[in-house]
């Protein structure tokens, strides 16, 4: 259906009658679903709170609270069943059956944000997946209701699906189409023909690299797992797993282990979901491509350096969002020591009142990278070049990775065309502790594993330590550090900057 027709007719009375439909009376296939959830909190759950995104939801409150789009669209996506799974028992189960009903009695015709496209892919997908833990064991009142709004739903989406304009929402949508005509209406038809429109998204957005063209590493990441539940479905019911879907899980899959820390988990290096440790080991022992990760990704832009025991995750290429409205991912970095993260995030600010440059804006800037390394070391040299009828910027950045005493150099040039202030903002890990040296260049770090570091700065006019909650984080602020310099109109400013591991 073309977007304009359903939009207009989604408006009508009649829209609500044409999606209901005769329901089948059990669900023919049900895919197994080896992703992990919570335990903890699974618990909370039951207790009555829901935490999405470092929101807790009151289940008393539950389906309309007064949370952003992003935490609504998780909370109605129902992968938080994981967490009630993971606990296991008939308490879960039953919990489980309460708030489906609960969301099902709540939502019996579509509005728009519960029944958003990409939200209802995903809740498909989730419910049918976990059918086996709240299901298997519910009477027919609850099977009977259920199935007919996963029948619901599916018409309505299979309608939506072409409203759907953010390109990771139409892989969300898609798969939930998947798995509907699959596993609950056996439909080899359309389980073609969304198969065919999932292949041909990862064709028009999949670099030769691997990389997605989000450049987000949890939507990397959420890729190779639908396209692992996709083939694991396809197996179930005895289809023909596609070849393209094959490839694209054997040129996605080395793509992650780029950006794992020492840790086991995921880098952000940008508006990223932080994902742990197991679901990254399950996608990549599941996805079954053997190889060592890369050291880079060209087309993409992003570098892996690594030294005895330190690494640096570097972007490279096009600046992406910031930790909060006023700051921009240029040029950033994370840093790890062994399994311990020490800069998790790396902003640039720049402007006065308010921000002189969006990252949206930087899109269009000319960035370059050169990668030198000799005896263990690694120097990168990158370059950022913008400029429209009001802006020019020039940002140069160096970053050197000392392989074997693992210390971490930098250096960052800038030249503006008007008089402004700018700011390199480190953000550290959970528990770190900062204190200004006597003279005001240098910090004394002390990481939770008591590691000590210490900071030495050139050209930098102060140094400020705060702290900045993340999105998409728990409340729990993470402490940070500003290097901040004012800047003549075209007159260049060099900034150095150094960690040395001091015990």
């Amino acid at each position: 259906m073309h977007k304009n027709v359903f939009r207009i007719l989604s408006r009508l009375f009649i829209y609500r009658l044409f999606l209901n439909h005769k329901a089948p009376a059990h669900l023919p296939f049900v895919p197994h679903d080896p992703w992990p959830g919570n335990a903890v909190e699974g618990n909370r759950i039951l207790l009555g709170d829901i935490n999405i995104g470092g929101n807790l939801v009151a289940i008393s409150d539950l389906w309309d609270p007064e949370i952003n789009s992003t935490t609504y669209a998780d909370l109605h996506s129902f992968a938080w069943l994981r967490d009630l799974r993971s606990v296991g028992d008939n308490s879960a189960r039953k919990v489980s059956r309460q708030l489906i009903q609960n969301w099902i009695a709540r939502n019996k015709n579509w509005r728009a944000k519960a029944w958003a496209p990409a939200v209802v892919g995903r809740r498909l997908s989730i419910w049918i997946s976990l059918y086996d833990f709240f299901g298997s064991s519910a009477d027919d009142a609850f099977r009977s209701k259920f199935l007919k709004s996963i029948t619901k739903q599916y018409r309505h989406l299979q309608n939506s699906y072409c409203t759907c304009e953010v390109s990771i929402d139409q892989l969300h949508c898609l798969k939930g189409l998947i798995f509907t005509a699959a596993a609950l209406f056996d439909d080899k038809q359309k389980l073609e023909l969304y198969l065919g429109k999932f292949c041909a998204h990862l064709v028009n957005h999949l670099e030769s690299d691997g990389m997605y063209k989000s450049r987000r590493v949890d939507h990397q990441l959420s890729i190779l797992r639908d396209l692992i539940d996709i083939r694991s479905l396809l197996k179930l019911i005895g289809h023909e797993v596609p070849r393209d879907l094959q490839q694209n899980i054997n040129l996605i899959a080395p793509v992650i282990r780029l950006f794992r820390h020492g840790d086991g988990g995921l880098a952000g290096l940008g508006d990223g979901e932080q994902v742990s440790r197991q679901t990254v080991d399950m996608a990549l022992s599941i996805a079954d491509v053997r190889g060592r990760a890369p050291i880079r990704v060209n087309r993409s832009g992003f570098e892996r350096c690594t030294g005895r025991n330190s690494l640096l995750l570097v972007n490279a290429g096009r600046p992406m969002s910031g930790a909060d409205d006023y700051s921009i991912g240029l040029l950033n970095f994370e840093w790890s020591y062994g399994r311990e993260r020490i800069i998790v995030r790396s902003d640039s600010l720049i402007g006065d009142d308010e921000p002189l440059l969006s990252h949206q804006a930087l899109g269009a800037a000319n960035v370059r990278s050169d990668r030198q390394q000799a005896d263990g070391d690694t120097l990168l040299e990158l370059s950022l070049d913008y400029k429209d009828d009001n802006h020019l910027l020039n940002f140069k950045r160096k970053l050197f990775l000392a392989g074997k005493a693992n210390n971490l150099r930098g250096q960052d040039y800038l030249l503006f065309d008007r008089d402004t202030h700018s700011a390199q903002r480190f953000v550290f890990c959970h528990g770190t502790q900062m204190e200004l040296l006597g003279n005001g260049k240098g910090v004394d770090i002390i990481l939770p594993s008591k590691l000590r570091w210490q900071l030495l700065t050139a050209g930098v006019e102060k140094l400020e330590i705060d702290d900045i909650l993340l999105p998409r984080e728990s409340k729990q602020p993470l402490p940070c550090l500003y290097l901040m310099r004012r800047h003549t109109k075209n007159d260049p400013a060099t900034l150095k900057w150094a960690f040395h591991k001091a015990g």
